[in-house]
């Protein structure tokens, strides 16, 4: 390196500077090099950004919207070499840019890429001219690498979005839930947060606010205090149709005209997403299929709603929940009036929803056995307050059922399975 700099420092010290990010020396020309690569980089981001909101769904699902996940992928990986080259080849190892300004975008804009790519580009660029005036004035007439102004002002961000990161793993919760009606509480000071991609019954004697506490989680119920949130963002800030984007409701007994087709009432999940004048269109008609497809009601979508039977009526109305493609599905007791076959039947596509499409599932259960056999967490209410929290395990256990229900009972494990077998009253 000595001999190197001796012989040719000028190039040495230009590649110094290219590995510490740095703009001086820089000109038109190089612009010009990296402007057809920019340019098919940028303009493709800009195309594929609906398609990168369908991919953060996951696999099955982009799979199931028709997309060619794999193709999809190869493409976007060629269109993030092209512009990540473009960059690096001109200014350097500028590693905050990429690290950290899309997740600050992130937080300002929401994570839709469509507006995501283009605004993040924005911000970026106004960073960089930012960090190259600050190195050419801090210390003039010497001029610091912008790589190192911005690795001093990046350091700070990343414990705060490592932090984020974690919290986000709880990304639905209450916070002191104060709710009831006529200003009569029946939840009294809750505090509860849900993990992705998990199945949690909540389960309690009646009266107890099992529906309340699911009614006001889904916006359906005003809470008397307290504070419900989304992603860490309050859920009140934000528009009904951007709630109905993440969660689907599905109310006790949900009834509808008994003459209406499957595919139309699927067909009404699509109203978040739509506009007072935009059409139905070729995206929509996908999703209805997919929905439809996922909960098995291919052979019945134009059939109407009184010609089905109970388990299949519930699997329409779970496949017009899925069209909202919500990331978390509210459900209060959706196996009421149905026999143990027709239970089953909704519960395991409930179960195969979670496993393939991570749907986290939030649902009232008042059958123990089946909260056991189909949950990954369990909620005791009583009285109104949380009594008892955990796996099937830590929750179903005799002396719990005898507190919270008030009867005696006798736990068995059945391949793996607790089941719980009423003895009589405490």
């Amino acid at each position: 390196m000595t001999t190197l700099t001796v012989l040719n420092s000028d190039k040495v010290q230009g590649t110094v500077n290219w590995m510490a990010g740095a703009l001086n020396g820089r000109s038109w020309t190089h612009v010009q090099m990296i402007l057809p690569y920019s340019a098919i980089g940028i303009i493709g981001a800009f195309i594929c950004g609906k398609y990168l909101n369908i991919l953060a769904l996951g696999d099955d699902v982009a799979r199931g919207l028709g997309m060619h996940v794999e193709k999809s992928k190869i493409i976007l990986v060629i269109l993030a070499a092209l512009l990540a080259a473009s960059a690096v080849s001109v200014a350097g190892m500028l590693g905050f840019v990429g690290l950290v300004i899309p997740h600050i975008t992130r937080l300002i804009i929401g994570s839709d890429n469509r507006f995501l790519i283009p605004f993040s580009a924005i911000f970026g660029a106004v960073t960089v001219i930012l960090a190259d005036t600050t190195a050419r004035t801090l210390f003039s007439p010497y001029e610091l690498p912008v790589g190192v102004v911005m690795a001093f002002a990046g350091a700070p961000f990343f414990p705060l979005f490592a932090k984020t990161r974690i919290k986000k793993m709880k990304y639905f919760s209450c916070s002191n839930l104060k709710t009831g009606y006529n200003k009569k509480s029946v939840i009294h000071d809750i505090s509860i947060s849900f993990n992705k991609s998990e199945i949690t019954s909540i389960i309690g004697p009646n009266g107890s606010g099992k529906s309340t506490l699911l009614k006001s989680m889904g916006r359906l119920l005003k809470p008397i205090s307290g504070k419900i949130y989304i992603n860490d963002r309050d859920i009140t800030t934000y528009k009904e149709s951007e709630i109905a984007k993440h969660i689907g409701v599905l109310p006790q007994a949900p009834s509808a005209p008994m003459d209406i087709p499957v595919h139309c009432l699927v067909a009404y999940g699509r109203n978040p997403h739509k506009s007072l004048m935009s059409r139905f269109d070729k995206n929509d008609m996908e999703i209805v299929n997919w929905a439809i497809e996922s909960t098995g009601l291919q052979n019945k979508r134009f059939q109407r709603i009184g010609q089905l039977s109970g388990g299949e009526r519930q699997r329409a109305w779970v496949a017009m929940s899925l069209a909202q493609q919500p990331k978390i599905l509210l459900l209060d007791e959706p196996t009421t009036y149905l026999d143990i076959h027709h239970q089953f039947e909704v519960l395991e596509l409930l179960e195969r929803l979670n496993k393939e499409c991570g749907l986290t599932v939030i649902m009232v259960l008042h059958d123990l056995n089946l909260a056991s056999r189909f949950s990954d967490r369990i909620i005791a209410l009583k009285d109104g307050n949380l009594f008892k929290d955990g796996t099937p395990e830590d929750v179903l256990t005799e002396k719990v059922i005898s507190d919270v229900f008030n009867i005696r009972s006798q736990i068995m494990d059945i391949d793996n399975n607790l089941i719980a077998v009423p003895m009589g009253v405490a």
